[in-house]
């Protein structure tokens, strides 16, 4: 043991002759060191002493090792702030390993043979202790620990080492404790403390023992050792040579916890491996890199001042290993040095990276503009697309995770893919719904998974050939495929109308087999939930109706649903003449909740226009919609639409507004035939308030019609009880006029854009040209503008823009034909007019123009003949209440 004793004692006297020298020669060394020692290596490495400790009893194992130990104890119950044990089972501290120790950025390991090839890990431990410890082994077999066994320097120490150097130099020791690192000078230990001795029992070959140097250290140990034990990211997963680490802890009082860290592996195919770390599992693949190639990008490396000299003595092939985890996808992966860098340094994928990257000091992060780090990377994107490309020993998703690389290192990826021809969107990776659990590729999956019940990726996987990924794919996994096909450009989220043939596949699959009410309610609050729309359904047949068959919403039957109405009244049924042109939505379909208000699936189908609810407004659309498709010579077929449509308004339980009847545009029986009803009119016999009205019609157009054709039109469209049969004269005529059936004369009207007129002729209508887009002769033109001419008016403000009028223009049906009546003609055409003021529009007397740069609305006279306007006595409305 007196050799490694004095090999101890002379490095500290070296240390201080090179002090003494430097001093002589201006050239402050020893003081450099210091500084970088406990400047930057201290600040670099903060928190990194456990895993610099570790990586140390790593490499201490020969490399074709698997059983190799390591433990780490934090024996609280030793000196005021406790003692931190690393042991190891490998090799013993060799002379090599001992100059390593003491020398700054000067392993004596090459690049390839461990992790710790910088020679600066070790120094961390200043962080944690003021004057570490090492007890070692002379050799593997030696029964004690009888080789190395040291401590670095404490302040006392340099009293001794003065003294033996410099005798004569009293301030010597005091000069070297200002200018000499502590890790530069050893000092032989004498006696082995008991807990290193039960160390040297066990079997363990090295061990580092570091006294507490604060409660601060202690702290800072114990979260090192915890992270150790507990980390996301296993830190033993590339230890190769070892396999268990032990993790101890001895409290004050005695108490003591022990976490076991294991590793194991198994081959499963060629350069594949299965490892089982902590139980945790994790498929390993490997790829090796020629020595060749090696040399030459370290080569370029150094010459771009990328690495240090130690990189030169690299021999032998290198290796990169990607690991992913068998039980679960990882959320983010992390490069690793066989010990993991910081969180700055993520992989590009979601895996574990292993290679033999030139790290930042700390081993937290890499610079990939290294060209080694950027080949290395390289190669990593070389193995993934192999792998992925003759998947054997593959198993699960994980050929997911090998190519789902980041957005910025994608490149690098496909690359490697159009090396070896092989595109990556046509890769059969992803898995499929479906029996046979198949796989497709990325360019022809769609990832969606449906929102319900019924309508679901299941259901659309049974039952159309589209691949749809199985559900059961992790969510993250979904997520990093949705971004790989973004920046593919595929389109793997099925659109809106994709999603409606889906749905369409789903309907005809329920189709197919009995029906289920129930699941149909289902499925169609699941597509309510997909938020698609009519414009994407019309072709779809997705509308199930009470025969089981499937119709498009866009198919020449309407579709109802057929339920009860608002107060529980059974609906209508229609004759067969309507029958044809309807179809209802299967039987017994539960449209209600238990709480009786609608389904999301029913508002739905409603909404978005695909079925009609049977109501009275719906079916007098559908009756008016066949009543137009009909031949005008089928007066049975029309008579009973006509009739079923009387029946449905007349047995509405509620009021059915008139606007909506007349939107049915029904068609009614007149003189000359069936027309629609809005261009009808009442003849005699119908009574009421206004039967005078129509009796005074029939009366003007049997004394005028032979002198009026438009007075001739309206008798022929004129109805009377006697063209419905026997009927009941007042219901009937309710509803006639619900239709738009009219009374008595009505205006006729003039578009407002044929009438747009500049300013001043609205000012002044006597300078207003004549209109030949009207059909009113130039006389009744000039009496209408001598007319407007005196009409009260404001405005307009400007001259030369043009004004148009705010609504229509009316006009009366054979005022033309005015000097053609006699006296009897034109006595009841004026009354007609007297009784149309009640119920006419206020337009209809009056008009306003308007333009939007001005308020004041100037008002004009409706088109009428001077000689027939109302008589003195006439209390016209007020003018200018027509809006526009």
């Amino acid at each position: 043991m007196s050799g490694f004793r004095d090999r101890v004692v002379r490095q500290a006297d070296t240390i201080a002759e090179l002090y003494l020298e430097g001093e002589r020669l201006g050239q402050p060394a020893t003081r450099e060191q210091k500084e970088f020692i406990q400047g930057v290596i201290a600040a670099d490495y903060d928190g990194r002493t456990v895993v610099e400790l570790l990586q140390n009893g790593h490499d201490a194992h020969p490399a074709d090792r698997r059983d190799g130990r390591i433990e780490f104890l934090i024996a609280e119950d030793e000196h005021e702030f406790g003692v931190l044990y690393v042991a190891n089972g490998g090799q013993p501290v060799s002379p090599d390993d001992f100059d390593s120790m003491c020398r700054i950025a000067m392993s004596s390991k090459r690049p390839d043979q461990g992790i710790g090839n910088k020679g600066v890990g070790f120094k961390s431990v200043l962080q944690l202790s003021a004057s570490p410890e090492v007890y070692s082994r002379s050799a593997q077999e030696s029964p004690t620990f009888d080789g190395f066994c040291f401590r670095f320097a404490g302040p006392a120490d340099f009293d001794a080492l003065a003294a033996r150097v410099a005798p004569d130099r009293p301030d010597l020791a005091e000069e070297l404790r200002d200018n000499v690192s502590p890790l530069k000078v050893t000092v032989p230990t004498n006696e082995i403390p008991a807990r290193v001795t039960e160390f040297e029992r066990d079997g363990f070959a090295t061990v580092i023992r570091l006294i507490l140097r604060s409660a601060a250290a202690r702290q800072r140990a114990r979260e090192q050792l915890a992270e150790l034990s507990s980390s996301d990211v296993p830190f033993n997963l590339f230890l190769e040579r070892v396999g268990q680490i032990a993790v101890r802890r001895r409290t004050a009082d005695g108490a003591e916890h022990t976490h076991l860290l294991t590793r194991s592996s198994r081959p499963v195919a060629r350069a594949i491996e299965e490892v089982h770390v902590d139980g945790s599992a994790y498929l390993l693949l490997r790829r090796t890199i020629a020595e060749a190639a090696m040399t030459r990008i370290i080569q370029q490396s150094r010459d771009e001042g990328g690495l240090n000299s130690g990189w030169d003595q690299w021999e032998g092939d290198a290796e990169v290993c990607v690991a992913l985890p068998l039980d679960r996808p990882l959320e983010r992966g992390r490069l690793y040095t066989f010990l993991p860098m910081g969180e700055a340094a993520p992989a590009p994928m979601p895996a574990f990276v292993n290679a033999p990257f030139f790290a930042q000091l700390d081993r937290r992060s890499l610079s990939p503009s290294i060209p080694l780090n950027d080949l290395l990377l390289t190669e990593v994107a070389r193995l993934c697309a192999q792998a992925v490309t003759y998947p054997s020993g593959l198993p699960d998703d994980v050929g997911l995770d090998l190519v789902c690389w980041t957005k910025t290192e994608l490149p690098r990826l496909r690359k490697a893919f159009d090396e070896i021809g092989v595109e990556l969107a046509e890769l059969p990776l992803v898995p499929m719904l479906g029996p046979d659990h198949g796989r497709t590729g990325l360019a022809n999956a769609k990832l969606w998974s449906g929102r319900g019940t019924v309508f679901t990726a299941e259901a659309v996987a049974a039952a159309g050939s589209t691949p749809i990924v199985d559900t059961a794919v992790h969510a993250s996994r979904k997520s990093r495929l949705l971004a790989l096909a973004r920046e593919l450009g595929v389109p793997i989220q099925p659109s809106l109308a994709e999603i409606a043939a889906f749905a369409e596949e789903v309907a005809e699959a329920l189709a197919s087999r009995p029906a289920e009410p129930d699941v149909w309610a289902e499925f169609y609050d699941d597509l309510e939930a997909e938020r698609l729309d009519e414009t994407v359904l019309r072709e779809r047949r997705i509308l199930v109706d009470d025969e089981g068959k499937l119709l498009s919403p866009r198919s020449a039957t309407s579709v109802f649903v057929r339920t009860t109405d608002d107060d529980g009244a059974e609906a209508t049924v229609p004759p067969a003449a309507v029958r044809k042109r309807l179809a209802f939505m299967l039987a017994g379909i539960p449209w209600l909740t238990a709480e009786r208000r609608r389904r999301r699936g029913r508002v739905w189908l409603e909404s978005q226009n695909l079925v009609r609810d049977y109501r009275t407004d719906t079916v007098l659309s559908l009756i008016g919609s066949a009543m137009q498709a009909i031949d005008p010579g089928e007066t049975e077929t029309l008579w009973q639409c006509l009739e079923f449509a009387f029946e449905v308004w007349h047995r509405a339980t509620r009021d059915v507004s008139p606007q909506a009847v007349r939107d049915a545009r029904l068609w009614v029986p007149t003189r000359s035939g069936w027309r629609m009803a809005n261009t009808a009119n009442f003849g005699p016999g119908w009574g009421g308030a206004t039967g005078e009205t129509d009796t005074r019609l029939a009366q003007l157009v049997a004394a005028a019609g032979d002198a009026s054709a438009e007075l001739r039109r309206i008798g022929d469209a004129t109805i009377e009880p006697a063209h419905l049969g026997d009927i009941d004269p007042d219901p009937w005529r309710s509803f006639l006029e619900a239709t738009g059936v009219r009374h008595g004369l009505r205006p006729n009207w003039i578009r407002s854009s044929t009438l747009a007129l500049p300013g001043s002729q609205v000012a002044d209508p006597t300078t207003a040209s004549y209109l030949i887009s009207i059909p009113v002769s130039g006389d009744d033109q000039r009496r209408w503008r001598e007319v407007a001419a005196r009409w009260p008016r404001r405005g307009p403000l400007h001259q030369t823009v043009y004004y148009r009028p705010t609504t229509n223009v009316a006009f009366l049906p054979a005022q033309e034909d005015w000097s053609k009546f006699d006296a009897r003609a034109r006595r009841l055409y004026a009354e007609l007019i007297l009784r149309g003021l009640d119920s006419w529009p206020d337009s209809a007397l009056e008009f306003t123009f308007t333009r939007d740069s001005d308020s004041t609305r100037p008002a004009w006279p409706t088109l009428r003949r001077r000689s027939w306007r109302p008589p003195t006595g006439f209390r016209r409305p007020r003018p200018g209440t027509a809006r526009g």
